[in-house]
């Protein structure tokens, strides 16, 4: 049966691993901690490495989570602008007779701040992988929708009497409507 690691049970075990992950050498570090260069390159081999590893994934994670929480405050933030944005500056507009003074929204700065969530809301779908490759893609059926086929009646019984023409739409629109259905 192999032997425990004296350092695991060493009482000052969190301060010989933060001595090893400063770069210190097994031969410094030993007579400091009264122990043995053997078990503190054993240790630094067999231990750290997971323990490290576990560290790191711990503030990957709380990195992540931080950026989670600026990117939601960022489009907080931008989604303000846009409300103050619509919600329109208040100016004076001269009367012939008598001033009022009126909400004009600036469409420019809505503009840019809807831009801006946007970009927010794209950047916060990509980092917890709602969104993939880039850009989102919509795929819209038009043909299997209601609107279309009442459109398509009214387009066919429009051109019923012009019957070279109804013959190039149905012969035009016979693939596509084959392929969705």
């Amino acid at each position: 049966m192999p032997r425990a690691c004296t350092i695991c049970s060493n009482p000052q075990r969190h301060a010989i691993d933060r001595a090893l992950t400063s770069g210190d050498s097994y031969r410094r570090v030993a007579p400091r901690f009264a122990i043995s260069p053997d078990a503190t390159k054993r240790h630094a081999a067999r231990h750290l490495p997971k323990r490290l590893t576990k560290a790191q994934a711990v503030r990957e994670i709380a990195g992540a989570d931080q950026l989670l929480d600026e990117l939601r405050k960022l489009y907080a933030r931008a989604h303000a602008i846009l409300d103050t944005a619509e919600d329109g500056v208040m100016t004076v507009v001269r009367g012939k007779r008598e001033d009022a003074v009126v909400a004009i929204p600036d469409l420019h700065a809505a503009t840019r701040a809807i831009r801006e969530a946007r970009g927010c809301l794209e950047l916060v779908a990509k980092v917890t992988g709602l969104l993939k490759d880039g850009a989102p893609s919509v795929t819209v059926n038009l043909v299997a929708s209601p609107e279309w086929a009442a459109l398509r009646t009214l387009i066919l019984y429009a051109l019923r009497p012009y019957p070279e023409a109804l013959a190039a739409l149905e012969a035009a629109l016979a693939p596509r409507e084959a392929v969705a259905a």
